[in-house]
């Protein structure tokens, strides 16, 4: 991003990588490292964050715990909850439903019965999670064509980020994404922090109908649908370049 005179800093959270696991890792501590981080790196009393997918939780985390450290906030294809409390019932069990049935069970794993999400996605009896078991039959086709875009890369790269045991990594991930939140998103108070989220309109992985409650719910949240994208919005060069551009305008 030279033309724009920034950079992006990107860290492995905790389990993930090399970093250390904390068995204690909850929404809130996954913010607050993102906070320690900016200052070990004296970014300033205000910075930009960007997540996509699942760390679309640490974004709105920050959002509600540190929203005086946030000069802006970017998301991509953020993973949603079916449990947040302001979800009408009969949109949560539309989105819920949007699922694989093999997903359904195993969000709901890591909701009611958290302590189990481990074994059932390391059992190889009934089907686990799709995104543990690295299956993409239920991916659009957009993002398909982009899977199969990637160049081959070898074992020890593939398996470096869950090289500590998909316990710490993601089985946490799940577990924090989809259990009980302290709150809602809905809920979220406008503290003049520009919030823009990116969708595809084909992603199979994530609802777009949760996106669009969040904007319902938070005016002040653009939401930008992505004609004809998937979910692996992040690997799209012109649309990384849109949301940094976005960002720097401080269109709120």
């Amino acid at each position: 991003m030279e033309e724009l005179h920034i950079y992006y800093v990107g860290f492995d959270r905790a389990g993930y990588g090399q970093s250390d696991p904390n068995p204690g890792r909850s929404l809130k501590s996954d913010a607050q490292d993102v906070v320690e981080l900016a200052d070990i790196l004296q970014l300033g009393p205000r910075f930009y964050v960007t997540a996509t997918s699942i760390g679309g939780s640490v974004a709105w985390t920050l959002l509600k715990h540190f929203p005086h450290r946030l000069a802006g906030v970017g998301m991509l294809g953020p993973v949603t909850n079916y449990w947040w409390s302001g979800i009408p019932t009969v949109e949560a069990w539309e989105a819920f439903r949007f699922q694989p049935i093999q997903d359904q069970v195993a969000v709901s794993v890591a909701h009611y019965a958290p302590w189990l999400a481990y074994l059932w996605n390391t059992q190889n009896v009934f089907p686990k999670s799709s995104v543990v078991a690295g299956r993409f039959d239920f991916w659009s086709m957009a993002d398909k064509k982009i899977i199969a875009s990637f160049q081959p890369s070898n074992e020890r790269s593939a398996d470096e980020p869950t090289q500590q045991g998909i316990h710490e990594s993601l089985i946490r991930d799940m577990v924090n994404m989809f259990g009980r939140w302290d709150f809602d998103p809905g809920d979220l108070i406008n503290n003049g922090v520009p919030v823009h989220i990116w969708h595809g309109d084909e992603d199979s992985l994530v609802p777009l109908m949760l996106q669009k409650y969040v904007q319902r719910r938070l005016s002040w949240i653009h939401l930008h649908v992505v004609p004809g994208a998937g979910h692996l919005l992040h690997v799209m060069e012109t649309l990384s370049d849109e949301m940094a551009r976005t960002l720097l305008s401080g269109q709120a």
